[in-house]
């Protein structure tokens, strides 16, 4: 077959591809699960999410949130005791994550955890596997419920 002819024989199979892709029933799915799919739905907040609106999240059915408190072992978030205090007084649960750094010591950020988070709440350990670089996919998380942690 000469090489004008492989081309067009090419182009012919990928449009057929196309084609036949098109007609699947599941295109535009998403492969994920979604909100609704769980009987209880949270939220995991930070300072990235600006002023939160509890009254409002509490109305849209989230019955739950971790808020991220601190990172490494000197970082307070900006804004974890204002979300602290409003996701308390809306009436939403809530737990308090670590984002953890494995360059640091563990004794050295459970100790500032504790102490800059109240002991009203199990804690939350979250990491990244990569060095330090943030991205949009789901990040490890590690909680455990207990009835005394500190």
């Amino acid at each position: 077959m000469r090489p004008k002819g492989r081309v067009i024989a090419l182009a012919a199979v990928l449009v057929a591809m196309l084609a036949a892709g098109g007609c699947d029933s599941d295109v535009g799915t998403s492969p994920y699960p979604a909100p609704t799919d769980f009987a209880i739905q949270g939220i995991d907040v930070s300072k990235y999410q600006g002023d939160v609106d509890w009254t409002a999240v509490a109305n849209s059915g989230v019955r739950f949130a971790y808020i991220k408190a601190t990172e490494g072992g000197d970082y307070l978030d900006e804004k974890f005791r204002q979300n602290w205090e409003l996701s308390r007084a809306s009436g939403i649960a809530r737990g308090a994550y670590h984002f953890a750094y494995w360059c640091r010591p563990a004794q050295e950020q459970a100790a500032w955890f504790l102490a800059n988070v109240p002991n009203d709440r199990a804690p939350c350990r979250r990491s990244s596997t990569s060095s330090g670089i943030r991205s949009r996919a789901p990040a490890r998380t590690s909680c455990r419920a207990s009835r005394r942690w500190r």
